[in-house]
């Protein structure tokens, strides 16, 4: 009669090939990774990054001063699992968004990028200066000599005491609010 054999006997070749396999798997994985984060190919170039699908009310000198709030620096792989983390926050960071709607990855090395821009509703007018806000009481940044040019309208606002906020702060103070809730019922009904 044949001897009974024991699992090591039945199945230590076997498993020694599947681990011998599978640290192979790992080490390859591994090589390739590396090759990929450090390959120009699939590298991006933050400080490249730039607002593609401007709105329409956006002219060439609002996209500049844009552009150039607290660029990005330096090189990212597209498959560093930080790249959309590290672009939406900074991108949230700048007082012109009002929301990042999203980070794409397109690859081999492009990223889209989708913002809801903070949209002028009041221009508030201080000390011979204007300074633009949203809808949300936000301010936004520069300050005018004269109201932008848009294709909508601007409310101007006069009269109001408090200081301006730092660009892409709240604006705390009641008139603001109040000619905003103004400005977006006028704005709401059409009226010019």
């Amino acid at each position: 009669p044949e001897k009974p054999q024991g699992f090591a006997a039945r199945y230590g070749f076997s498993a020694t090939v599947a681990g011998l396999g599978l640290f192979m798997l790992v080490l390859i994985h591994r090589s390739v990774y590396a090759y990929l984060m450090t390959d120009d190919n699939y590298t991006i170039d933050l400080s490249s990054l730039h607002v593609a699908d401007r709105p329409e009310w956006a002219g060439d000198g609002l996209v500049s001063e844009f552009k150039t709030t607290g660029p990005l620096t330096g090189k990212m792989s597209i498959f560093d699992p930080d790249l959309t983390k590290h672009v939406t926050e900074h991108y949230a960071q700048n007082p012109w968004v009002a929301k990042v709607l999203g980070v794409q990855k397109e690859f081999p090395n492009t990223l889209r990028i989708k913002v809801e821009m903070r949209k002028p509703l009041v221009a508030v007018e201080m000390k011979g200066q204007f300074v633009l806000v949203d809808k949300d009481s936000v301010r936004i940044p520069g300050t005018y000599a004269q109201v932008p040019k848009f294709s909508f309208t601007v409310c101007r606002v006069l009269g109001v005491k408090s200081a301006p906020p730092e660009a892409g702060k709240k604006w705390s103070d009641a008139g603001i609010d109040a000619a905003v809730g103004v400005a977006s019922a006028l704005v709401d009904n059409r009226v010019d």
